[in-house]
Order: structure tokens, then C-alpha cells, then sequence
């Protein structure tokens, strides 16, 4: 479980086995499962966060190290996501000087963070990878 992690590709490189799957939390709606990597985490959502789950999932979060500075947040399979989903999220994004990492943010996440003027509390990553090898190299 603590080796490196290619979550989208597949497999892991160096042919080890798969990563390990967490299941944290799940409903008909919205799965969150955790990965481990060398250097942090990925909280990986799939699914739709709305007023329905938006407050299960800022607990799930809150309390799986979503506000750790090694964590990034996979967002790239959230089909859908309201104000309140998204504010779920960012709940880590307090002081100010804690920025939320989240990765593969599809394009209609990142509208709406714009449109909220909210994408200056998260670093977005392309691949939620680049934080777990960052302590490989």
C-alpha cells in the first residue's frame, strides 16, 4: 500500500500489484475511496455531490486527511457537483492559507469555481499522481 500509484493508467509502474482501494464512503450517488502513495493521498470521488450528501461528504473528508498538505482530492469522475458540493470540498480551503489540492478537475468543476470565484483557494493537478511521486524522485 505504500508504494507509487498510477491510478488512471491502470497499474502501477514497476509491475507491482494494483493500489490498494479504501472504500470510505458510498451511496447510491457518490463513492469516495482513499489511495496511498509514498508522499500523501488521493481521495478519489465519483459520483454527484448535491444538498443530498454535500454534509456526509465534508465530514468524509474532514475526517480522512483531506486538509493534509499530502492529500489531493480526485474530482475528475464527479459528474455533477452544486454550490454545496463544492463548498463541501473546499472546506479545508480555512485559514486562507491552506489550499485544497484538488486533481483531474473536469471542465464543469472548474466553471463553476470560477464562476464562484473560488479557484484561488485549491491548486489544481492534472493527474493526482504528480503528488504521490513527488517524493520518489
Amino acid at each position: 500500500m505504500d508504494g507509487d500509484l498510477t491510478l488512471h493508467g491502470g497499474r502501477p509502474e514497476g509491475g507491482a500489484s494494483a493500489p490498494v482501494e479504501q472504500p470510505l464512503y458510498s451511496d447510491q450517488r457518490l463513492r469516495v475511496a482513499r489511495y496511498a502513495g509514498r508522499s500523501g493521498h488521493v481521495l478519489r470521488l465519483s459520483g454527484q455531490i448535491d444538498a443530498g450528501n454535500s454534509a456526509v461528504l465534508a465530514r468524509v473528508l474532514n475526517g480522512h486527511g483531506a486538509c493534509d498538505a499530502g492529500t489531493v482530492i480526485d474530482v475528475g469522475q464527479v459528474s455533477f457537483i452544486d454550490v454545496s458540493g463544492l463548498r463541501a470540498l473546499l472546506t479545508c480551503a480555512r485559514p486562507a492559507s491552506h489550499r485544497v489540492r484538488l486533481g483531474d478537475v473536469p471542465p464543469h468543476v472548474q466553471r463553476l469555481l470560477t464562476l464562484l470565484g473560488w479557484d484561488g483557494l485549491c491548486d489544481r493537478m492534472t493527474w493526482p499522481e504528480d503528488l504521490l511521486a513527488e517524493s520518489a524522485a
